[in-house]
Formats: structure tokens, sequence, C-alpha cells
């Protein structure tokens, strides 16, 4: 994910945790040494658990769990 993507969730949920230089810096650093994750992992690894409640936070969750899905049916049909 991209600070694009990530940024506007963040501060739109717990803008008081974000705007600030720490919080900034934390979740820029995040999403440069981990570019795979999406919105949740970050919210999760920074034990923001009232952003699981948002909407389009889930859609990130559902969208991560069918992509994994995906790659372990593909996984088990390559290897059959």
């Amino acid at each position: 994910m991209t600070l694009r993507e990530v940024l506007p969730l963040m501060v739109r949920h717990i803008p008081h945790e974000i705007i600030n230089q720490q919080g900034l810096q934390t979740v820029c650093d995040l999403v440069r040494d981990h570019q795979t994750w999406t919105v949740a992992h970050i919210a999760a690894y920074l034990g923001y658990a009232t952003l699981f409640f948002q909407a389009d936070v889930v859609r990130y969750l559902i969208f991560f769990i069918l992509y994994l899905c995906v790659h372990i049916l593909l996984y088990i049909d390559v290897n059959d």
C-alpha cells in the first residue's frame, strides 16, 4: 500500500493518534518497510483495534483473506 491509501483511512478514524510528527513517521516507516501490508496490518501492528470496526478497513481485511485463500488453493493445486 502507499501512503496515499493508508493515511486518509487512519486520519479519518484515529486522527488524535496520527496527526503528530511521531505518529506520521511511524506510519511512513511501516508503509516503507512493509510494502505488502494493508491498512489492517498497520492498524493491528500499532494496536488500533477501533479501526477494525470501520467498514473501509474491514474491506482490506476481506481482500487480504481472499488473496491468501486463492494463493493457498493455487499452491495445493500445483503440488497435487
